[in-house]
């Protein structure tokens, strides 16, 4: 019922399948729930099937709202109007209203869902529609781009708890971003992954990213970047030897004095002190405090 968006159409519909499936082979096939909740007798009417119950509301739906609604299906975990600002292009549109306003109208048609703390998200249904309609109108690389760059744009949030909402979008960023080989934004989203997940976890979900990123051509930077998250995952998942070669090669990337370099100097400490290599690992802090000072970074 859960996995159904608490839909009753869609539960009245799955309960008849019941009679050929029990509700666990049913879980195993929600992936193609528009089959799976197809009316069995075939009729074509509005009540008949979910997809046909969508296809009566889309098509209530004008050119803008439509591609919006389309657009939307990119987020995952829900967003904010900023970031629905930030990633719809509604350039086809030249009277396209705000943003603001066609996502009040899709909440108004129960097509998006009003959550607390000033975000939205669409039911899961509506999402895996809309992802076919996006798809279906050639968008789909375009929107998931600009929802990566987007993405990749809160890294420096992270840090600080700003973009802990963010975690199921930060993490399908960096998927997509890395599928693209758009290294930059990859590298960038993934800084956002760690911000998060490292309180949070799981951890093995940080460093497969990491290693994704780390198989594209990249600049040193952003190898840099990607080498400082996997040996910290690493590192919290009890592998300090493979977190310390991680490490290693992401400070000889390190652009000198940056604010990378300062992290693998305190990543290596931590490192080299779980493997009892107590004097590297206090030359290590006494570089990563001289650069601390460069920098005017108290934390």
């Amino acid at each position: 019922v859960a996995t159904l968006d608490g839909l009753p159409l869609a539960i009245e519909l799955a309960a008849s399948r019941s009679r050929i499936l029990s509700p666990q082979k049913m879980l195993e096939r929600i992936g193609e729930r528009f089959r799976l909740l197809g009316h069995a007798s075939g009729r074509r009417d509005r009540q008949a099937t979910l997809r046909a119950t969508l296809d009566w509301s889309w098509e209530l739906l004008d050119e803008a709202e439509r591609d919006a609604l389309a657009q939307l299906a990119v987020f995952e975990g829900g967003f904010t109007l900023e970031l629905a600002e930030t990633v719809l292009d509604l350039s086809g549109h030249p009277d396209a209203p705000w943003p603001g306003d066609l996502v009040q109208s899709l909440v108004q048609k129960s097509l998006v869902r009003r959550l607390p703390a000033h975000r939205f998200d669409l039911l899961r249904t509506v999402q895996d529609y809309a992802v076919e309609q996006l798809a279906q109108r050639g968008g789909s690389l375009a929107a998931q781009a600009r929802h990566w760059q987007a993405m990749a744009a809160l890294h420096a949030q992270a840090d600080t708890g700003l973009a802990d909402a963010e975690a199921d979008n930060l993490v399908a960023a960096t998927r997509r971003a890395a599928a693209a080989g758009e290294a930059a934004a990859a590298s960038g989203a993934l800084l956002g992954v760690w911000g998060v997940l490292k309180r949070s976890g799981p951890t093995q979900v940080v460093d497969e990213l990491a290693q994704a990123v780390l198989a594209l051509p990249a600049s040193a930077a952003d190898a840099a970047a990607a080498h400082w998250v996997a040996g910290c995952a690493q590192l919290t998942l009890g592998r300090a030897a493979d977190a310390l070669a991680q490490l290693r090669a992401g400070q000889a990337l390190a652009p000198p004095g940056s604010a990378l370099a300062l992290r693998l100097h305190c990543a290596l400490a931590d490192a080299l002190g779980s493997q009892g290599q107590v004097d590297e690992a206090q030359g290590q802090l006494a570089s990563a405090e001289e650069l601390a000072r460069l920098l005017d970074d108290e934390r």
